[in-house]
Parts: structure tokens; C-alpha cells; sequence
């Protein structure tokens, strides 16, 4: 027995239940059985057991096995990258109507479905959602030998299988052509069998991987049912991805259907128990704690939903393949009709889910190697993933779904609470640690705080900026002013300060760290940042306070007091800088209030530091209040340098908070002169958005519109009616209307206007990461209308004429400005006023009468703006040039 699966995987609880040990068993001494749990586990008959072992080498889960494979892994040179170092990636969905009944993008069942169709397969094993009544599998292993009878089967779920029965009929002792498909953990099992053991290896197998995060046993399922009230001891079936009337792949509905095929329930994940609950591991399979394989690294395909990014936006969902087999491999370079390919290279598909791609295949180690609540596992979560999944187990039978659902979200509280003992414990020991020399350095402290000088050794260049959340135009001023820099000072590291380092690096190919509302505030892990509470602005500006007393001893030489390490180290960035570079953006206003405050001490930490700073491009003012206005003197007064992107309105409000100068000067929205996508790839992007060639050739007009700063329904549908008087006045001549989209959360609104317009076939650009796209998608345009900034900046650059549509004062300020600049005040829209329909069929019909005329005068003021654009450079390079000379003076 001790030399059986009971022993290496059963006891330790890493059964998933796959079944490979029951079909290599030569005794017949194991049985995969379901348990209460709502788990397939290996039962071990000690009657029949002879301790051969045959079934813990066949274990994929063996605990030897695993947490060898664990430790290989996470010592990797790149763990995020293991499994994915010999693959062909791609961006893929079906084109076919079955996309739409498909989990993500449907690239699987069709591509199984060809090589059925064309004789390659005799037959595919996989997974199917049954029907079931609660305590019973929800889902089973079932054989499909037809593309008709797998496309039948086309469906999502979430459960470990046993396919030992369905593998021993199709394929013991036979030579068949067969395709697997299996989570990643089940592929290494079976692909074990069927390249070793007699009995199958006659088979010709290929593998496909479904990308899993983590695997949850039925009772989740069970659980899930419970939760929307329905009645118990009724079957049911269970489909977590159902599309049907969602604005986008991300806001998918769970389907509860009876065995007639009615519908019993459809609710949004968002809005039942499923996101919360498998977000915190509830059901959890203990074994995918420790499995360290997210990639399915021995498959032949590995395919994954499109998450994190605009990828993810386009309702009938999108796939991410990677493709190791090299027949295949061959296949998808030269194309596949009936599937949409787009090549992507290997750090963009490890970047759609980076953050469970570091859990699972570089945190593993620690899981293995350190105890529960030790700091590493703390922070990664994994400690209160392991809490919930236990708990949830446990509860289930005994209270019910509806109070479980209530204590997983309370099971957090417990979970921060401990982290953050344990956390200032070991702040405190770290501080004992140094007191001897903290005392001692106080007698030094009065010298270095007043003889502060720069070192000599200042290198790099900051940049911060409003970027990293997936607005083109905001990655469209990032890339300009890095590439800027990047000319201008040569020999400089120029790093790149962001709330998304790692897609901040992917998408630019910049050096990258923590943006300070990441290090000094914590964006990413609490909700402090969005200051919509007064206790959350009392905790804001203690945090401020408590950075800048340290940034003093920073400045001293000596150790910080009681701050965290991601905070020492941006201060020690900060210090150590030569310019600071404030890239442009409107969050430096008093409508961006946490972006304005964290950029105010940013500011004044460039003074402490004797570092220059450079605010470019900037949107300034409206500051709803003397505070703010304080705040913005106490933090912005000692800039080197601010360029405002309007000529008038940000000054007058820096006048008002106290801050003038000649180092105000009026310059350009940084992303005026960004760079565009060529022809080829502006033709691809209007033949995707459902625009015909011919249509794109005799021209076309652009649409921008979003619902940034209206919570309420009544105020979105009032702005829809709007939009679509505005659409609708658009097309009368015939030349087609492109809705276009420059943030992911602009997305919905391009759904719900296409809905309402359905009888005007309104082609939508909503998909595009790649500003350079955009631009080239505006530049072709006759006309932009817009309410956002940047897509009136991406005109006026390309000589385009634009109409603004505004509806807050924020928008005024900004729209208004970027027309001032080029002359065209009297193309800013109010939406809020009462005329607003009459003044825009004017601006329309001028626009359109007088293209050539405003095209003409547009680039002639932007000729202007290049000339002031270099002479703010000039002035940018004089600040370090400057301050070299002065230290060899």
C-alpha cells in the first residue's frame, strides 16, 4: 500500500481523479469513485494491491513527482515563459456562427472538426455538461467521433473528470487517430499512457490543453445553483459562459438550464455568486495549489480566453493558442480558412493573465518550501485561497449557500488581518534591529539635511504619466514623449513609471517600474487611491505625510522609519534621478483629485531632491476648492518647466493657484505628432470593423462617445438619445459612420448604440491595443465628432476637422483647449445646452462645406506647434545639460 497512489498522492490529497491509475493497474486494485465532496478520487482495494508502484509513475500528482516538477519550474531562468519555449502563439477565434456557443473563441471544436472532417482523427475525447440532480457529476469524459456530434457538445465547465472509462473502451489495444482535450495536469497523465504502457502506446494521440488557473470540484456547480434560489432535488445543466445579449466576452452569463433545454436561470457573473467565489478559490482542488504547470506545457495546442486586454471586448469571445506540434505549427503559418489569426509573440501571451502565470509557475515554490502563513505566502495569496477552499468544503453541506457566500467575502477580513500582523511584526523586528544606529545617526542629520548635493552620479530620467489602463491616447503621449527623450538625451536610461509595469514594458519596450500610486499608495491592493471617502482622504494624505518626513532622511543618507521596501525604493529613484518628466495628460486637475494629490507630492519630492521637473502636454486646473488649489502651489510651484496643451485656461487657473513664471509656457498635447499605422494595417483594421473596401474608399466619417462620469441609467440613456440624433444626422448623405473606441470601458457604449441602430449597420473599431491604429483609422476620416480628447488630437494632427462634443466642465476645459490651439473654439459642443441639436447640424453642415478650408488651417497652426514643441525640448535638454555644468562648477 505504501507503494500505491493511496500513499504518494491520495493521502496528501492531490488525487484529481483523472483515472490514468486505474487503467494501468495490472491487479485491478484501484477504482476512481465520486465522493460527497463532489470529487473523483482513487480508491485503493489493500486486498488486490501487490505495491508494484506501476500507478505512482503513471501519477501525475504523485507528491514527489509534483513538487520535483515544482521546484524545476520556479528555478527557471523565466518561470512566467516555461512551457511556451518551443510555440507558435496566436490571436484566434472561429469564424463561424458555432463561436458564439463556444467558451472563448471557439478555435478548438473548430479545428477538431476539420481534421475529423478530413479523416486526420477517428475521434476526440473531452469533457460535456450533463444533466444531473445536486450530489451527482455535472459533467462527464465522453467520445465524439464526428465534427456534427462535436459540435453538438460545444460548452464550458469547470470540474476534474475521470476519463479512465472512456479511454479504456476507445483505445485499449487498439491503433486509432485520436485527439485529447484536457486541463493541463490530465494531458501530462494520458500523454504518459499513450507514449508508454503497451496496452495504449499503439495509438496515435495529439493533446490539447485548456490554459486553467485552477480546477473546482461539482459541488461548486451544486453550489452556484443554490445560490440563484432555485429549487433543490431538480436536475439541471450548467453552462458558465453563455453569450447571448452581453457587451463583451468579459461579462459572460451562467445558463441553468432543465433536461427539456428551459431556461431556469441566466444572471451575469457579476451579479450571482460565481465571480466572487472562484476569484477566491472557493471548492478549490487542493492539488492545484501545487501544480506549477499553467501553460499545459506537453500539449500539442494550448488554448486560453484573451483575457486583460481590448482582446476580451468583442462579445463573441477570443482565443489565445499556443501551438508546439510542428505539423501544426506549419498549418496555422500558412493559414487556416474558417479562422481569424493574428501572430502574437510569446510576452504578450504570457501578459494576458500575468498575474496567475507568476502565481502558479513562480510562487510555486514557496507553497512547497515555507509554511502556510509565512510572509511569501501571505502576499501572494495563497494563504487565504488555501483558507477559502477549505472552508468552503466544509460549510457546504452544513450552512447552506447562501451563508457561505457571505463568510468567503468575510474570510477576507481574517486574511488581511493576519497579513498585516504578521507584516508590521516583522517591521517591528527589522526596527529593533536598527536602533543602535538610528540613535547614533541623529548627530549627523543637522549637516546632511542642509549640505544636500547632488552626487554627481544622477543618470536616469523618470517619466510618469496618466498611462496604463488601456487609453490609446494616453500610450499614444507615453510612446512620443519616450521616443523624445530617447532622441534627446542619448546616453540617458530613461524609465518608465507605471501602474502596469509589465504591460507598460510589452507594449512600448520601455524600462519600466512601480508608478507612485502603485509603491507609495498601494492602487493595486487597496482601495485608498480612489479618495471617495473622507476616511480614505484622512488615510491619504497621513501616507503623504509620512513619505515625505521619510523622504527627508533619504535625503540624509540614513535608513527610512517604518516604510515599506517599494516605498524606499522610489525615493531612492526619485533621489537618484536627473530629470523628472511629467508626461501629459488632464489628471493633474481637481475633477482627477488622487492623481492630482499623488502628483503634488511627486512634485514636491523633486524639489526636496534638487531634481528638475518637467510637467508636458498638461490639462490643469479646475480645482473645486482652496485646498486643492494650496496643494497644487505646494506641489507644482518649483517646476523647471510646464507646458499646457491650451493657451489660456490652464493658465489662468495655475494664476490662480499661485503659480506663474516664464517657465509656463502654452506647447501641444504631447500625442499631437504620435506616429500612425500604415496602409496595410489601416485596411485590415476597416475590413475587420465590418467596412467594405469600396465603402472606405469613396470615405467615411468617425464617432467617438462614452459614459465617463454618468453613474446613473437615466443619464446614459438621455446621452444615447443624444449620440443617437448625432448618428443619425451623420449618415443622411450616404457616407458610412465608424464607431471607434479608446478605452476598453468605452466599449459598452458602442454596444448599446449599435443595438439601438441596428437598421443603420454601424461598422466599430472596439478591438484595436495599438493607438498607431486608431490614428490611422482617424486620419482617413472626413469628419471626427468626439467627446473624449485624444481622438480630436489624432484629427487635428492629421489635419482632420473635428466636432467636440462636451457635457461636464472637465471636458469643457480640455476639448475647448486643444480647439483653442488651432483656432477652432467654436467647434466645442456643449451638450448641456439647450441648442445643442441646432449648433451641431450648423458645425455639421460647415464642416462639411468648408473641409478644405479647415483642413488648410489646421495644419497650418499645427506647423506652428512644431516649432514650439521643439523650442520646449530645447529648454528640456538645457535642465540637464544646466545642471552638469553647475556640479563641475
Amino acid at each position: 500500500m505504501k507503494h500505491s497512489v493511496k500513499h504518494s498522492t491520495v493521502r496528501h490529497r492531490l488525487c484529481i481523479g483523472c483515472g490514468v491509475c486505474e487503467l494501468v493497474c495490472p491487479e485491478k486494485a484501484i477504482k476512481v469513485e465520486f465522493t460527497r465532496k463532489g470529487e473523483y478520487t482513487a480508491a485503493v482495494d489493500p486486498s488486490r494491491c501487490t505495491a508494484c508502484g506501476i500507478c505512482i509513475q503513471y501519477c501525475p500528482h504523485a507528491r514527489d513527482t509534483l513538487r520535483s516538477r515544482a521546484a524545476d519550474v520556479s528555478s527557471a531562468a523565466d518561470p512566467l515563459h516555461s512551457g511556451l519555449e518551443e510555440c507558435d502563439s496566436y490571436l484566434a477565434f472561429d469564424r463561424s456562427p458555432g463561436r458564439d456557443r463556444s467558451a472563448s473563441g471557439g478555435v478548438i471544436t473548430w479545428w477538431l472538426g476539420q481534421l475529423l472532417d478530413s479523416g486526420r482523427l477517428d475521434g476526440v475525447i473531452h469533457g460535456e455538461p450533463v444533466v444531473a440532480v445536486e450530489g451527482n457529476p455535472h459533467f462527464c469524459a465522453v467520445f465524439s467521433s464526428s465534427s456534427a456530434e462535436l459540435d453538438d457538445r460545444r460548452g464550458s465547465f469547470y470540474a476534474s473528470l475521470c476519463f479512465a472509462a472512456v479511454v479504456n473502451k476507445v483505445a485499449r489495444n487498439r491503433s486509432r487517430n485520436l485527439a485529447f482535450v484536457g486541463t493541463p495536469c490530465v494531458i501530462r497523465a494520458y500523454r504518459h499512457l499513450f507514449d508508454k504502457h503497451p496496452d495504449f502506446c499503439s495509438n496515435h494521440v495529439v493533446f490539447l490543453a485548456l490554459v486553467c488557473s485552477h480546477n473546482v470540484s461539482h459541488n461548486f456547480t451544486d453550489f452556484l445553483y443554490r445560490s440563484m434560489e432555485l429549487p433543490s432535488g431538480r436536475p439541471f445543466r450548467l453552462d458558465f459562459r453563455s453569450k447571448e445579449a452581453i457587451p463583451h466576452a468579459g461579462r459572460y452569463r451562467i445558463r441553468v438550464s432543465d433536461q427539456t433545454g428551459k431556461t431556469l436561470a441566466h444572471p451575469d457573473r457579476l451579479e450571482c455568486a460565481f465571480t466572487e467565489s472562484w476569484r477566491s478559490h472557493a471548492f478549490v482542488a487542493n492539488a492545484c495549489h501545487y501544480c506549477p504547470d499553467f501553460w499545459g506545457c506537453e500539449a500539442d495546442l494550448s488554448a486560453k480566453d484573451a483575457w486583460g486586454s481590448a482582446w476580451a471586448q468583442e462579445p463573441g469571445g477570443t482565443s489565445l493558442i499556443a501551438v508546439r506540434n510542428k505539423d501544426w505549427r506549419r498549418d496555422f503559418a500558412n493559414g487556416v480558412d474558417g479562422l481569424y489569426l493574428e501572430k502574437l509573440d510569446t510576452d504578450a501571451f504570457v501578459g494576458s493573465q500575468h498575474a496567475v502565470a507568476r502565481y502558479r509557475q513562480q510562487q510555486v515554490s514557496d507553497r512547497w518550501q515555507r509554511v502556510l502563513v509565512s510572509p511569501c505566502n501571505l502576499r501572494s495569496g495563497f494563504a487565504r485561497n488555501k483558507l477559502v477552499g477549505w472552508f468552503s468544503r466544509w460549510a457546504w453541506p452544513r450552512i447552506g449557500a447562501k451563508a457561505m457566500n457571505r463568510w468567503i467575502g468575510r474570510l477576507g477580513w481574517v486574511y488581511d488581518g493576519l497579513y498585516r500582523c504578521v507584516s508590521r511584526g516583522r517591521n517591528l523586528l527589522s526596527l529593533m534591529m536598527r536602533l543602535p544606529g538610528f540613535f547614533l545617526a541623529p548627530l549627523l542629520w543637522p549637516f546632511r539635511f542642509f549640505r544636500f548635493r547632488h552626487d554627481g552620479n544622477r543618470d536616469a530620467i523618470l517619466v510618469v504619466g496618466g498611462y496604463g489602463y488601456g487609453n490609446l491616447g494616453d500610450e499614444a503621449q507615453l510612446h512620443t514623449s519616450w521616443q523624445k527623450l530617447r532622441e534627446l538625451f542619448p546616453g540617458k536610461l530613461i524609465k518608465v513609471l507605471t501602474p502596469d509595469p509589465y504591460a507598460t514594458h510589452i507594449l512600448h519596450g520601455c524600462p519600466v517600474g512601480e508608478a507612485p500610486r502603485l509603491a507609495f499608495f498601494d492602487a493595486d491592493i487597496s482601495s485608498m487611491y480612489e479618495l471617495n471617502t473622507w476616511q480614505r482622504k484622512v488615510s491619504f494624505l497621513i501616507r503623504a505625510l509620512g513619505i515625505y518626513i521619510n523622504a527627508f532622511l533619504v535625503r540624509a543618507g540614513t535608513s527610512t522609519f517604518m516604510l515599506r521596501p517599494r516605498r524606499s525604493a522610489l525615493l531612492e529613484d526619485i533621489r537618484n534621478a536627473s530629470l523628472v518628466f511629467f508626461c501629459g495628460g488632464g489628471y493633474l486637475t481637481g475633477s482627477t483629485r488622487s492623481r492630482l494629490w499623488d502628483g503634488a507630492l511627486l512634485g514636491r519630492l523633486c524639489r526636496l531632491f534638487q531634481v528638475p521637473l518637467v510637467l508636458s502636454g498638461q490639462t490643469m486646473g479646475i480645482w473645486q476648492g482652496r485646498f486643492t488649489r494650496r496643494l497644487a502651489h505646494w506641489g507644482f510651484s518649483g517646476a523647471a518647466l510646464i507646458g499646457l496643451r491650451d493657451p489660456l485656461a490652464s493658465r489662468m487657473d495655475l494664476e490662480d493657484a499661485g503659480i506663474v513664471g516664464s517657465q509656463i509656457m502654452a506647447t501641444h498635447d504631447d500625442a499631437l505628432f504620435s506616429e500612425s499605422a500604415d496602409p496595410v494595417r489601416l485596411h485590415e483594421a476597416l475590413l475587420k470593423a465590418g467596412l467594405s473596401a469600396d465603402a472606405a474608399g469613396k470615405g467615411y466619417r468617425v464617432l467617438q462617445f462614452h459614459y465617463w462620469g454618468l453613474r446613473s441609467q437615466g443619464k446614459r440613456i438621455t446621452l444615447l438619445d443624444q449620440i443617437e440624433t448625432v448618428v443619425r444626422h451623420m449618415v443622411r448623405d450616404g457616407l458610412p459612420v465608424v464607431l471607434i473606441s479608446m478605452t476598453p470601458v468605452d466599449d459598452a457604449a458602442v454596444a448599446d448604440l449599435r443595438r439601438r441602430c441596428l437598421d443603420l449597420d454601424l461598422p466599430a473599431i472596439v478591438k484595436e491595443n495599438d493607438f498607431r491604429v486608431m490614428r490611422g483609422v482617424i486620419s482617413a476620416a472626413r469628419l471626427c465628432v468626439a467627446m473624449k480628447h485624444h481622438p480630436l488630437i489624432f484629427a487635428l494632427g492629421e489635419g482632420v476637422p473635428v466636432i467636440s462634443l462636451a457635457r461636464s466642465e472637465y471636458y469643457m476645459h480640455k476639448n475647448s483647449g486643444a480647439l483653442a490651439l488651432f483656432d477652432m473654439q467654436e467647434f466645442n459642443l456643449d451638450l448641456e445646452s439647450l441648442k445643442w441639436n441646432n449648433e451641431f447640424e450648423e458645425l455639421f453642415e460647415r464642416t462639411d462645406r468648408e473641409a478644405e478650408i479647415l483642413s488648410w488651417r489646421i495644419r497650418l497652426a499645427g506647423e506652428e506647434l512644431q516649432k514650439k514643441g521643439r523650442i520646449f525640448d530645447q529648454l528640456v535638454r538645457g535642465l540637464i545639460s544646466g545642471a552638469a555644468e553647475g556640479e563641475k562648477s
